[in-house]
């Protein structure tokens, strides 16, 4: 089994595409990754909650397929620390454990992917990062 201490995250890098243009959405381009190959597209779209689920995420994340936006991938939710949000991301039958860090005033997006890790224990998480 694979543990938060032997299970370094890969770590993605977001750049903010639309600046300015929408109060509900912003768009991020893939700018990099460290620590393995990635595993999200390289358009991601993160929206505010509009309250029609049932788990109350504070944001939801879609990624470009194409021409066209994905379905909801996953939730973001708050942690204790600001602008940092978890989520958990279902592939293939197994679960990993994923951090949104928002940098910049929002103009830079971290996401730290574990892969093959899951736990609600965010703060075994939050120990792993830069």
């Amino acid at each position: 089994m694979t543990t938060a201490t032997n299970n370094q995250p890969i770590i993605h890098t977001f750049k903010e595409i639309n600046k300015g243009k929408c109060k509900t959405v912003k768009y991020y381009e893939f700018k990099g990754v460290k620590n393995g190959l990635s595993e999200f597209n390289d358009i991601i779209n993160i929206s505010t909650d509009r309250q029609f689920a049932k788990s109350n995420p504070d944001y939801w994340i879609k990624q470009k397929e194409g021409k066209k936006l994905s379905k909801n991938l996953t939730g973001l939710f708050k942690t204790k620390t600001a602008l940092l949000f978890y989520a958990d991301i279902l592939k293939q039958n197994s679960k990993h454990s994923v951090l949104f860090e928002f940098k910049n005033n929002a103009e830079t997006l971290i996401i730290y992917y574990f892969k093959d890790f899951y736990t609600r224990k965010i703060d075994l998480l939050t120990n792993q990062l830069d």
